[in-house]
């Protein structure tokens, strides 16, 4: 005989098992998506490069440095997992931090950003307005040469004056 759950009750058997059978653990990886709350909490998500996992500090937890928990920290957590049940989603509630220093993924964006920065793409300066086109699209002359085997997908439109 099968056995059928309301969405509430699996969720909460989820619950029950992760709370049973994974208590308190340690874990380790980025802070990215940090949010701190008027009440006091910080939501943030905690990433390597396979998987994140969504990470709750509440304002009562004596946790030292919180301030320095910020996106692109690599960090040692430890806490307990247990699942939001209102949106289905498993988290870990925050006992201890450890900072570890600035992650490879964050240290990956900043290479990334300074890439973009010394082709000029954050300069104020060399934007070029973008011309319409009729259809709703826009084609910022400066980028033709990047998009230029775009052309089979795109056939071209004369620009709108």
């Amino acid at each position: 005989m099968r056995q059928v759950f309301s969405v509430s009750e699996l969720t909460g058997k989820i619950r029950q098992l992760l709370e049973q059978h994974l208590p308190r653990v340690w874990v380790c990886g980025e802070i990215s998506n940090r949010r701190a709350q008027n009440s006091g909490h910080i939501y943030f998500t905690l990433k390597d490069g396979l998987a994140q996992l969504n990470c709750v500090l509440f304002r009562g937890e004596p946790i030292a440095h919180r301030e320095l928990l910020e996106d692109g920290q690599r960090v040692v957590l430890q806490g307990d997992l247990s699942v939001y049940e209102p949106r289905g989603q498993y988290q870990l509630i925050v006992h201890q931090a450890e900072l570890q220093g600035v992650g490879a993924l964050q240290l990956a964006f900043e290479k990334l950003k300074q890439k973009l920065q010394a082709e000029g793409l954050f300069d104020p300066h060399a934007n070029v307005p973008s011309r319409r086109i009729p259809g709703g699209s826009a084609w910022s002359p400066p980028h033709r040469r990047r998009l230029a085997g775009c052309a089979a997908c795109h056939p071209p439109t004369p620009f709108a004056p």
